[in-house]
């Protein structure tokens, strides 16, 4: 399973008495700001920006967690795990094979509230589930790659 990084920059600003953090994509552009009064709280609101970034592409069928770095960055960057990846992967999938959650639950044999708890952040899926949500979808959802965070 690949974990994905986000390198950031922060930067404090004396006037506001404010952090910043911003998050550079894959091709060094802006992905998103994240602010707050210390730097861990500016970390915090940028990851969570992220990810509901993330999971609002996912909903339109779009996975752009390929704009997120693939290998660990030197510098200051978040890190996010595969627990973090598949619900968004997993959502991307099934909106584009034009699957609404009560179809996958129906393909998987559960009811549509545990299949709806996998598209959740912090889903943790046995490996059995992930091997039929595959299936269900057509798709790979967990890559093979580092195991180290």
């Amino acid at each position: 399973m690949q974990f994905r990084y986000l390198p950031c920059t922060l930067s404090h600003d004396e006037a506001t008495r404010t952090w910043c953090a911003e998050g550079q994509d894959s091709a060094g552009r802006l992905f998103g700001v994240g602010a707050g009064l210390t730097a861990a709280a500016a970390r915090v609101a940028l990851r969570a920006y992220i990810l509901e970034a993330l999971v609002g592409a996912a909903a339109d069928g779009e996975d752009q967690t390929g704009d997120l770095v693939a290998a660990r960055p030197i510098g200051d960057h978040l890190t996010f795990s595969p627990q973090d990846m598949l619900p968004i992967t997993l959502r991307a999938a099934r909106v584009r094979g034009r699957l609404r959650q009560a179809d996958m639950a129906e393909r998987l044999g559960m009811s549509q509230q545990a299949y709806q708890k996998l598209e959740k952040p912090g889903a943790n899926p046995t490996l059995a589930t992930l091997v039929r949500l595959e299936q269900a979808v057509g798709e790979e959802l967990v890559r093979l790659g580092n195991v180290a965070g």
